[in-house]
Order: structure tokens, then sequence, then C-alpha cells
């Protein structure tokens, strides 16, 4: 029968429900499932036949179900509880979905079922672990049964990493293969109008692929928000069957150290990032207020310390595009994710920048200015730094050297200030002003002579000095040459050419003495401490290679072209200028805490001076008011430990949220394995193969769980795991759903998983899917305090 009629009581012995065509639904509260799927119809998507069954406490008379059905038809009856499909949980596979029903006896035994589970021990102990508390109301959705050549499901948006990517996983027949069955999907991924990812027989399902990543879109658009949504393809149409809304990945923290490799290369010491971090990222906040006003910006934010190396946070640019009207996919081409795809985001505001334009208008004014403002900075702050560096320390108390050290980071975070716009607008005035004018010449900013710039700035070149003292060693006879290499720089009796060498060699020293292998790390050894090194730097240059001839100023044809080049010399000189003033304020901090480190040290606290750079700048200040020796020691141990094994380990360029990337020692894993991630994170420990959930009383909490598949039988056992290794399944397998909900790291479609061993001990990746075997020996326990899995979630 096709018509239908608003809500009918029906009344089958105890079971009590009223049925309502979803066309008539026209408010939302009868679950998210039902919710959802009246979306889709409203909003004209193609959905099977649908009528929602609402429980109730008493029936009116009715007739009977089967008057309402096809009778050559059959159907699905879906759960639509009050708990399912929220943004904080999911509650999947709690609630049982029957098909294939085809006669009002087998609804009706179903749909009592249905109304049951809300008591089952599973729900019961879903529940308890996400501590929701209340009754749980349970509704169902009866659906016409769509017979599907291929179903799957659609994500909007990697739910995983949070990437601007649509991902279709799918299976011939009915889709129940990858939820229940754990069947491995095909997998196909579209980006910015490219298909970056494709299965085999893509060239015969790419109409209804393509179709799909169309709807998708729409979906995403009128619901609002990235959606994954479940469909199935019967060979001639597409049906869409359940939305659900992705709350994961868009809005995790994603790090990148592309910038930092620049600016902070290599380990960074706790002393040095507790300095670094506020004096630097305060001056960002600064600049921030500038452009948008007042902010809550916490600077901590900004950068993190990952295994000792330097991570800029990029969500905190994202929130900054948003604020402009800009795509937040811009950072994916800022990271080096992606740079292709004719839908690819551009760098172009957008409506909402109108509101900051007053302030963006009074950035620019002030800008037009800076040039005088850069130079008095220069002017200013070259004497100030003078003045705070110190020539004799062991005269001040442990009180004034503390207070001359916040002295000098209220300095250095003033000075970085025009150490960070100065580069900003010489890359503007060279980078796009010059270059666009250039376009109009027919030249390319790498043709343009800037030799005008290194002469304007060859007093703060040391490179210009190391040159000139490797001319005049090159003239010292041989047995003056042996002397000077001996260290005997300062002797008086050298020839003439020794002499000069000598004097050269000392005003090198005194002018660039500060500089050191990182001038962002006051750790490392200044020249001064270590002329030797300086000798042998100047001992192994080569002879300076011939320049390759560029075009000059007098190419230009436009005045306008030449003003621009000589506004881009100009800033190129200033940011040197800028550069190495504050690199010469900030080196002062290291004298400074070395004078604190060799007083402790005196008194017995410390092994070596350089150990205190082992602590961060508060634990110091706490140390010298309750000289806490035993607790400093056993923090300094311990990361130096951490620093030698993490030493020559390999980092990843970008890292998905706030847990601890897996690194390896070296030599690297034994083995390596591989699956699609499907759920963050990062755990190593000891594994247990469990062939059907019968074996799950050999897992101990926190172990690392390998399976054939996931159904929801297993759900008990992954939630007690520490991490989820399963042989076949895809993103919307229940191991997935569920290990993303509680952040267990989980991989899918690893390969001859189940060929792994009792007690091995493994590394997973969560975002990569990557498996490492660390060790592969199984024959002896390990200690018990051990046993479980080692865990970084954040």
């Amino acid at each position: 029968m096709n018509a239908w009629r608003n809500g009918i009581g029906v009344k089958a012995g105890t079971l009590n429900y009223r049925i309502l065509p979803l066309s008539k639904v026209q408010r939302e509260g009868f679950g998210a499932k039902i919710d959802h799927c009246a979306f889709l119809y409203r909003h004209r998507f193609r959905i099977p036949e649908s009528y929602i069954l609402l429980k109730t406490d008493t029936a009116d008379k009715s007739p009977n179900l089967e008057k309402w059905l096809h009778s050559d038809r059959s159907y699905v009856l879906r759960s639509s509880a009050s708990v399912e499909d929220r943004l904080d949980r999911s509650y999947a596979g709690q609630f049982d979905s029957y098909l294939n029903l085809s006669s009002t006896k087998e609804i009706e035994k179903k749909l009592r079922l249905l109304f049951q589970q809300p008591l089952n021990r599973r729900v019961e102990a879903t529940q308890a672990q996400s501590q929701d508390r209340g009754p749980i109301v349970m509704h169902a959705l009866l659906q016409e049964m769509i017979h599907p050549r291929y179903s799957g499901v659609v994500f909007s948006r990697n739910p995983l990493t949070g990437l601007d990517e649509i991902i279709i996983e799918y299976t011939e027949g009915h889709n129940a293969r990858i939820l229940q069955e754990g069947q491995t999907p095909f997998r196909a991924i579209y980006k910015w109008g490219e298909w970056k990812e494709t299965p085999r027989g893509f060239d015969h399902h790419l109409e209804f692929l393509t179709e799909i990543i169309q709807e998708v879109k729409r979906a995403k658009k009128e619901f609002g928000a990235d959606v994954d949504m479940e469909w199935a393809f019967d060979g001639q149409s597409l049906y869409w069957l359940q939305l659900r809304e992705i709350t994961t990945g868009k809005r995790q923290s994603i790090y990148s150290n592309r910038i930092s490799k620049e600016m902070l290369p290599g380990m960074i010491k706790p002393l040095v990032w507790s300095i670094n971090i506020p004096v630097v990222n305060q001056s960002w906040k600064d600049l921030f207020a500038e452009l948008l006003g007042p902010n809550d910006l916490d600077i901590f934010r900004l950068a993190r310390s990952i295994h000792y190396r330097a991570y800029f946070n990029m969500g905190v640019l994202g929130d900054l595009f948003e604020l402009l009207g800009m795509p937040r996919e811009l950072l994916e081409i800022l990271l080096g994710i992606e740079n292709t795809g004719k839908e690819r985001p551009k760098f172009r505001p957008g409506f909402s920048i109108v509101r900051h334009l007053p302030r963006l208008f009074r950035f620019v004014l002030k800008s037009l200015a800076v040039k005088k403002r850069i130079i008095a900075f220069l002017s200013e702050y070259d004497v100030i730094f003078q003045s705070l560096d110190l020539k004799s320390l062991s005269s001040y108390s442990m009180e004034q050297l503390v207070d001359q050290i916040e002295t000098l980071k209220v300095r250095c975070t003033e000075a970085s200030y025009f150490n960070i716009v100065t580069p900003l607008l010489s890359a503007f005035y060279s980078n796009y002003r010059l270059s666009k004018a250039l376009e109009t010449e027919n030249l390319r900013l790498e043709d343009i002579d800037f030799s005008e710039v290194e002469s304007r700035i060859a007093d703060i070149q040391p490179a210009v000095w190391l040159q000139e003292l490797k001319t005049v060693y090159d003239g010292i006879e041989k047995k003056e040459q042996v002397r000077v290499e001996e260290d005997n720089l300062f002797i008086p009796e050298m020839d003439l050419h020794a002499n000069r060498f000598r004097r050269l060699f000392r005003e090198l020293i005194r002018k660039f003495g500060h500089l050191s292998d990182s001038g962002n790390d006051f750790s490392t050894v200044s020249w001064k401490e270590d002329p030797a090194s300086v000798m042998n730097l100047i001992l192994s240059l080569e002879s300076v290679p011939e320049k390759v001839s560029k075009k000059g100023p007098d190419a230009f044809t436009s005045h306008a072209t030449a003003r621009k080049y000589k506004k881009a010399c100009d800033f190129r000189v200033l940011k040197e200028r800028v550069s190495f003033l504050y690199t010469y304020g900030y080196s002062l901090f290291r004298p400074l805490f070395l004078e604190i480190a060799n007083r402790i040290k005196d008194k017995g606290f410390l092994k070596n001076e350089t150990d205190l750079f082992f602590l961060s700048y508060e634990e110091v200040k706490r140390f010298l008011a309750e000289r806490n020796a035993k607790e400093i020691a056993t923090i300094i141990n311990k990361r130096k430990k951490d620093f030698e094994e993490l030493q020559d380990v390999k980092m990843p360029e970008v890292v998905f949220g706030d847990d601890l990337p897996t690194v390896y020692p070296k030599g690297g894993p034994q083995s390596m394995m591989k699956g699609v991630g499907v759920s963050g994170g990062y755990v190593e420990g000891p594994v247990k193969v469990l062939k059907t959930t019968k074996d799950a009383s050999k897992v101990d909490k926190g172990d690392i769980i390998v399976i054939p598949f996931s159904d929801i039988g297993w759900t008990p056992t992954i939630l007690k795991a520490g991490g989820v290794i399963s042989e076949a399944g895809g993103l919307l397998s229940h191991a997935a759903i569920i290990a993303r909900e509680y952040r267990i790291p989980a991989i899918v479609s690893v390969s001859g998983a189940m060929n792994l061993k009792d007690s091995m001990r493994v590394s997973l990746n969560g975002i990569s899917g990557e498996v490492a075997i660390l060790q592969e020996e199984t024959s002896r326990a390990r200690p018990p305090e051990v046993s479980a899995a080692k865990q970084r979630r954040g």
C-alpha cells in the first residue's frame, strides 16, 4: 500500500508503538538517526521509503501494520535511540539493525527486541564507560530495503586528521559486510578536484562515485558541518541511508616543524625553550592584536616541544585565516601536504574581513612609517644591549643575576617584535611588490643583482671577515701558520702578516664572539668560548666562487620599478641588521645562566654547569628558592637520558593532535607492517592475538589487541585495550568507531596481522597506519610493571 497517513497507533500484545511517515516529521527529538533522515528528506536527497515507529505507553485501535507495507518488498528496521549518533558519543553497534524483514510478524518481533535493547548488558557497559546517566528513549526507523550492487560510507572530511579530503569506502553488496563482517573495503580519496587514491575497478565505478562526491558536498553545505553518510547504489540509483556529523579532526591541533627547522633547528633544551616561548610568542600575540584586535591567545599554545624539537601550532594560524574570511584549508598548502587540484583554496580574504578593515587600515598606515621605527629601534637597542652585556658577573648576587635575566627577557621580547615584523615587510617589498613590478619588465626576482645589500651590511657579515682572515692566513709563512694552528694566536713574536692576522682575529671575536652554531639557542658554545672552532672554520674556507652575472637597477625601464627595488634593498638591509642585533641581545642569556650554574655547581648541586640547561627557567628559580637538590638531580638525569636516546630519531614534519608521535631508536624497528589508520594516537606495548571473542580473557588492561575483524561483540575488549590492530575493516568498522570515541589508537586492514604472536612488543601510529615490530622475542614475559601498553594520547 502506497498511501501514507498521519500517525496511526498499532498494538501487538505488549508492544505499543505509533506509525508516522518520515515526510510528516517537522521537528527534532526522535533520536539523531530519525532526525537526520528527516533532514535528508527535506533537502531532497534520495532516500528509501521510510516510516518512523514511535514507542508509546499505550496504543490506539488501528489496522494491522501489514496494511502499511508492500507485500512484494522487504524492509530494514533501524534503532533510533536518544543516545545514538550524538556529537560526543555514537553508541556504534550497541543497538541492532535488522535486514530483509518481509512480514508484519517479523517486523514486530524485531521491534520488540529493539525496544528492549536499552536494558541489555552491552548498552549498560557502554553507559558506565562513558559515564552517561539517565534513561534511554528508543524509537525505530523502518525503511524499504535497498538491494545494492555497491554500498558504503562517505566522509566529507578526513575524520582522523581533519584534512580537507573526501573519503569513500565501499564494498560489493550490503555495507554490513564492512560494519559487521569486517571486510576490507574499496577506498577512494578525492581532494580539491582530483582523485588522490582509487581502488581496482575504479573506472567502472566512476559515475556513481562522482555523484557521491557532488551529493556529499551539498549535504555538508546544507547541514552546515562535515558529515559522514551511508549510501547504497542499486545499479541504477544512489540512495542515502544515514547521516552523522563528523566531530573529530577539523579542530584538532596540527603541529609543523617546517618553519621551526630554520628558526630553532635541532634539539632544544628545556631552559632555552622556557625562555624562547614567552619572548617570541608574546611578540606574535602583539602582532595579531595590531591586525585583528585584542585576543586571548595563549602564547604557550603557539609552539610545542615534541621530543625536544620545536613545532609550531598551525591550527592557530588556521584560526587567523578564518577571522580574515579565508578557508582554513590553506594550512594544508602551507604545511606542504597538498598544493594541486583545480578546486584548491585561494589566499583571498572573504567578506568577514570587513569588520577588521579599520584596524588593518591603521596597521597599513603605521607600516608606512615603520622604516623610521626600525631605524630608531636599532639605535636605541644597540645601546640597551651593550649596557646589559656585563663584564664582571662574579660581583653580582644571585638575586641580581635573576633580576638581570628578567630585564633581558623584557628587552628581548620588545626586540623580537621587530625581528618578526621586519622580515615580513622585507618579504612583502621583495617577493610581492618588486616581483610584480619586474613582471612588467619580463624579469624575475632571481635575475636581479642585490650586491648593493651585501656591501651595506658587510660590517655585520661574519662571512666577509672570515674570508679576509683566510686570505691573510694564506699569506703567512708555513712555520707561522703552524703556530697559528696550534692556537698560539695571541703571542706577539710573529711576522707582520701573522700580527695582522692576530689583530683581525681578535676583532672578529670581539664583534662576532656572541655567535654560535644556532643564534636562537643560548645553550650552544659561542665563538668567544671556543676560538679554536672559529680557526677551523677559517682553515676550511675555499676561495669565493665567481658570481653569476645578474641585472642591476640600471636595467629597469620604469622609475616605479627602480623605486620598488630601492625599497626592497632598504628592507633587506634592515632585516639583516635587526636579526644581528636581536641575536646579540639574545646571546646575553648564556653568560648569566652559566654564572648561576657555576655557583650551583661549586656548592655540589650540579655535576656540570651545562646540566642547568636541562631545567626550565621556572625550575631554576624554584631550586634557588627551595634548594631541592634531589628533585633537580632526578629531573636532569631523566632528561639527559631522554635527550641522548632521542638524538638520532627521525621526526615527522607534521604531527596531528596533541599526542607524542612514535619514534624509533637507532637502527629502527625490526620490521614494519602497514594498514589504514582509523583512530589517532600512538601506543607501544605487548600484543595479544585474539582469534575469537572467547580469547578476550587473556587480555590485560592496556594490551594491544590483534583481531581478524570487529563486530559489536568485540566492543568490551576494545574498551579494555591500549591499542587495536585489525586484519580487516575500514573507517566505519566497529573497531574504528569505538576506538575514535574513546581515543584508543587503532589500525585496520593490516595484512598478515593475525600472524603476530602474543607478547611481541609493537608500536602503533594511529595516524599513519604503521605497526612497528620492536621485539619479536616472545618466550620471556616482561616484568609486570611494563606489561601494559605505554600510551601517548596527549
